[in-house]
């Protein structure tokens, strides 16, 4: 019989020996013999026929997975060669030409940093470290100097937008290894100037407890002691205002003190006279010249702080018997002349006493918001 779909002669057979399409056959068995084979024979031939069928589709299959055997064939060469790793939990294969390789770029790169640190690049330093620890990750060394760096770089940065809180936080986490390297001398010093912050901080936290209590003389002389450079630009912005407030109230002050001066009267001016004669005793007798160097000013507190030591020298005391308004006068605006009789007694160290009245005349000035004798004739 000759087959339909390739034309080649297939000898009776039921199926076509060269392209194996199923054949009609001219002594066809009913179907209820098909469907239902009672033979040996016919089952056998079944089975023989399932075999063919069988052999055409192994083809099929090993055409198909011989490459990708070949394949799999490689990639095991390759794993056990170390190769190729497919997140293995075991090591790489790592031969002993890679080792010292590897170890010649981590010493190569530690020497770079050494050297950034000495010509003080730390920003390049930090990512030279960090380098190494790609490499290195357990390197402890190479990981506290890392810290090192990283904290002063960042530290630095906020001293220069003056974060100095910040800054002071970043500083402390430095480890103390930093001694042993060339960055020592800059932290010391990052150091230094954050101490000064804090200083600086200390002084303006006292100048807002006086500006609250409404202590202007106060703030103000505090405010001198501050280095406006180590503040922070809110403690600043907050110090220009107390600056603002503090010179509006000592020019009122001004006013009103030179008001004040311009109604001196004579008992005023005789209190004032009367006090210093009494100080002026007691600091000779208690060998303590700041008991009256306050009330003096200008030529005359020189020339009673002479006298003052001839009396401790001497060995004299002094009682002030008090005093007597003679005359006042007006010189100016904030200068005014009082001549007074004073009643004093002298004790000398051989026992005599000298009793008696002498006038004087003196001058008062007001200087800065206060009365000082000046003068003295």
């Amino acid at each position: 019989m000759i087959c339909p779909n390739c034309k080649n002669e297939s000898d009776g057979a039921k199926w076509c020996p060269y392209c194996g399409i199923q054949l009609e056959t001219e002594e066809r068995m009913p179907d209820s013999t098909l469907s239902e084979p009672n033979d040996e024979n016919a089952f056998e031939e079944e089975y023989n026929l399932g075999r063919q069928t069988d052999n055409k589709a192994l083809k099929i299959t090993l055409a198909i997975l011989c490459p990708i055997a070949a394949i799999v064939l490689v990639m095991v060469i390759l794993v056990a060669c170390g190769i190729v790793n497919f997140g293995s939990s075991k090591e790489p294969v790592v031969t002993e030409e890679s080792e010292v390789l590897e170890k010649s770029n981590t010493e190569s790169l530690k020497q770079t940093a050494v050297n950034q640190l000495k010509i003080g690049d730390y920003e390049e330093a930090e990512a030279v470290l960090k380098a190494i620890l790609e490499i290195e990750p357990d390197n402890e060394e190479i990981t506290t100097l890392c810290k090192i760096v990283y904290n002063y770089n960042r530290a630095i940065k906020k001293v220069e937008t003056r974060k100095f809180g910040e800054a002071k936080n970043l500083f402390e986490k430095i480890p103390d290894d930093y001694l042993n390297y060339d960055i020592s001398f800059d932290i010391e010093k990052l150091g230094e100037e954050l101490a000064q912050a804090d200083k600086a901080h200390a002084i303006f936290e006292t100048v807002k407890e006086h500006m609250r209590n409404g202590e202007y003389a106060d703030a103000s002389d505090t405010v001198m002691l501050i280095d406006e450079q180590y503040l922070e630009d809110e403690d600043a912005a907050l110090l220009e205002q107390y600056n603002q407030q503090i010179m509006e109230y000592n020019e009122s002050e001004e006013q009103r003190m030179l008001q004040m001066g311009n109604s001196l009267d004579s008992t005023r001016a005789l209190e004032i006279v009367n006090s210093y004669c009494n100080n002026f005793a007691s600091a000779v007798n208690n060998s303590d010249f700041s008991i009256v160097e306050s009330q003096l000013g200008g030529y005359l507190l020189e020339q009673q702080r002479a006298l003052f030591q001839n009396h401790v020298n001497g060995r004299i005391s002094i009682n002030h018997e008090g005093c007597e308004l003679v005359s006042f006068s007006k010189l100016s605006d904030t200068c005014w002349e009082v001549e007074v009789k004073e009643g004093t007694t002298v004790h000398y160290p051989d026992g005599t006493v000298d009793s008696g009245e002498v006038y004087n005349i003196y001058t008062i000035e007001y200087i800065n918001s206060a009365f000082y004798l000046t003068m003295l004739a």
